[in-house]
């Protein structure tokens, strides 16, 4: 009887007792011994967010908890306080959202699913910003679900905005060129009044170009830009959107900006764009592009220098040549005096080389860590950054290694 009571007190598959060879226990049904145990959405939301023992050891409890966490991002409070004219569009499409995960079949009782879903669409709502969520595409939303349900590994966000993007280049007007060794496609939204059938479409389809970018049409802009002029965008290769040209009436250009709003004209494109405005007789004020056509060269002469260093592994040439002071520690990693990969007319991105690769061996930013518009995803050396750590607008998804921020400890879960 002693026996019997130890064993089903245990959480254990196997135990040794004393003077009695090992036995098998029988674990509760509903019960876990281990996260080995749990897969699928549930594992990636218990890994993530690491509820206590007792709770992910019990099926039960597990399906409560993430529901309540459901709930409470559902529930949150997502308004702009600097942006007001936000809120509208916020509320109406979190609606849209919230609505089909609570009666979508296949998901509505699976709240591990609804939780990976809430991060997608609110993960961009702070209150100091005017970005909206996704656009909700029900028939797209199911896609990505059925396709994330056959292969965890599927990034939700990456994969929703590549089938969005995807559809709203279906049926819009586009024109594929070559120049200058750059290759793409230009997809041209019409102006379109309020009162045109296809003006829900043709918002929607702006906002799909934009997404990734920082442009105030990806918000609530796109309504009323739409219907003051066509909207130009070139989308490269590798199906980013690099550049916008707005027209503000037939044949005039208000603006180009390019992927990292700026205010400055996109030099990496600049004989891109100069082509295509040829090309379709659009005007721009005199002088707009002389900037970055007078720079263009020196660009083309940096990206050259900065890709060979690259082909031969001196990432160190690199960083020095952008302002960089660079020390080499005891242990070979790099000590390097800040970072930020914005260098005034265009980004260290736009130089065509890995931006992974120039930071993997530094393991110290002694001043400020700038990383917004940066291509990088990976510190994998880093420990400790001296002043200000920005990694907002980043790609940036592990920084476990690092330790100190201006001097405070970090100490991770």
């Amino acid at each position: 009887m002693a026996e019997q009571t130890i064993i089903n007190k245990l959480k254990t598959k196997q135990i040794k007792l004393t003077q009695a060879a090992q036995q098998k226990v029988q674990v509760p049904e509903g019960m876990r011994i281990s996260k080995d145990k749990l897969s699928g959405f549930e594992r990636i939301v218990v890994e993530k967010y690491k509820p206590d023992k007792t709770i992910w050891m019990s099926e039960a409890n597990t399906k409560k908890w993430a529901e309540e966490k459901y709930n409470d991002f559902k529930n949150g409070d997502y308004e702009s306080r600097d942006y007001p004219a936000a809120n509208e569009g916020r509320k109406k499409i979190l609606a849209e959202w919230f609505n089909f995960m609570d009666n979508e079949p296949d998901i509505k009782d699976n709240p591990f699913v609804k939780i990976v879903l809430s991060e997608y669409i609110v993960k961009d709502l702070a209150p100091e910003n005017a970005w909206l969520p996704p656009v909700f595409d029900k028939a797209i939303a199911k896609q990505v679900f059925n396709e994330a349900m056959q292969n965890q590994n599927v990034a939700i966000s990456s994969a929703y905005a590549k089938k969005l993007k995807a559809k709203a280049q279906g049926g819009t007007i586009k024109e594929e060129v070559f120049v200058d060794g750059i290759k793409g496609t230009w997809y041209t939204v019409p102006q379109t009044d309020k009162s045109s059938p296809d003006f829900q479409t043709n918002v929607d389809k702006i906002k799909a170009f934009s997404d990734g970018t920082n442009w105030c049409i990806r918000t609530f802009n796109a309504e009323p830009y739409v219907q003051q002029g066509a909207m130009h965008f070139f989308v490269d290769e590798n199906g980013l959107t690099q550049v916008c040209v707005r027209e503000n009436a037939p044949g005039q250009v208000y603006e180009i900006q390019k992927r990292q709003q700026n205010c400055t004209r996109p030099i990496p494109y600049i004989t891109v764009i100069k082509e295509y405005l040829d090309k379709h007789a659009l005007k721009t004020q005199p002088g707009y592009l002389n900037d970055a056509l007078s720079a263009k060269p020196k660009f083309d002469e940096q990206r050259k220098s900065f890709n060979e260093a690259a082909q031969r592994g001196d990432y160190k040439y690199i960083l020095e040549q952008i302002g960089i002071t660079v020390t080499t520690r005891p242990d070979g990693t790099y000590e390097i005096s800040h970072y930020d990969p914005n260098l005034g007319q265009y980004t260290i991105n736009d130089l065509d080389f890995n931006e992974n690769d120039l930071l993997s061996n530094v393991s110290v930013i002694k001043g400020d860590a700038t990383f917004e518009n940066s291509n990088a995803t990976s510190l994998p050396n880093l420990k400790e950054v001296g002043g200000r750590f920005t990694f907002d607008g980043s790609k940036i998804s592990d920084i476990r290694n690092l330790k100190k921020i201006n001097r405070y400890t970090i100490e991770w879960d």
